[in-house]
């Protein structure tokens, strides 16, 4: 950041110094500063070479669902809404005007699950249709993928076999590939353990460094329902299963803390 801000100096305004800021401000979990940012890159974006417009509409879309993760953190709903509503619109605009690619399409698709799950989480199947429109509209442009962690059940399961919602899924939800069975543990119930190595600030997930020096990612959602994200450290004993997402990777899963023998 500190290079950046040099170069910005002797080149002020330069749009790919300044998108290279907004990036990292993102991944600092400074996402309003980030966001005032790439809404200006956006204002002039159309004069842009494309894999530019493409990447800088990618990456302030991601700043938005970031921001939208740390709503969730701090409780406030209706800050969420707003936040993954921009996440979609910058998207949105990026499909209409044939300015995306695969990832694009694929980041699209874990935008929408963020606001499915959020709207199983508070009940609210008005949000959860709203969207669930939403994704059938762009998938009409678009090439949308499949979620990775939302199978529909879940949201059956969630607002009730005979709610709006489910009688939508039914009618409609063919045209949606939903997840299945989009996890599972390894290990045959060994438990394994390490310490908290890094909890970034305002983001919901962190790193575990087990015995033998390897990292393991975790999300919020990861955690047994014992342990509360809020009673987490650096440093701080803890004990999890091996787990292995729908793309094959090893994760951190039923993280709990370590009980003192």
């Amino acid at each position: 950041m500190t290079e950046v801000d040099i170069a910005l100096k002797l080149d002020p305004g330069h749009a790919t110094l300044e998108t290279l800021r907004a990036l990292l401000l993102t991944r600092l979990g400074k996402c309003r500063e980030a966001a005032e940012i790439y809404e200006s890159m956006l204002l002039t974006i159309d004069a842009r070479p494309r894999k530019w417009r493409i990447t800088t509409r990618d990456q302030a879309a991601e700043c938005y669902r970031r921001w939208a993760q740390q709503d969730v953190t701090m409780r406030e709903d209706s800050l969420f809404k707003t936040h993954i509503d921009r996440a979609c619109t910058i998207i949105e605009e990026a499909f209409t005007r044939l300015d995306s690619d695969m990832r694009m399409e694929e980041h699209y698709a874990t935008v929408m699950q963020d606001a499915l799950i959020f709207a199983a989480n508070l009940r609210d199947e008005k949000y959860a249709l709203q969207q669930i429109e939403r994704l059938l509209d762009a998938k009409r442009i678009s090439d949308i993928p499949g979620f990775r962690r939302l199978p529909a059940e879940l949201l059956i399961t969630t607002f009730g076999e005979d709610s709006s919602l489910a009688t939508e899924i039914r009618q409609r939800g063919g045209d949606i590939t939903w997840s299945t069975n989009p996890r599972m543990t390894t290990g045959a119930g060994k438990k394994l353990s390490g310490n908290i190595k890094s909890l970034p600030a305002g983001v919901s997930y962190g790193f575990i460094r087990d015995g033998q020096n390897k990292d393991w990612f975790f999300h919020k959602s990861d955690l047994a329902s014992s342990t509360t994200w809020t009673s987490l450290r650096e440093g701080q004993r803890v004990v999890f299963d091996d787990e292995v997402d729908a793309r094959g990777r090893h994760r951190a899963s039923a993280v709990e803390n370590m009980r003192p023998t």
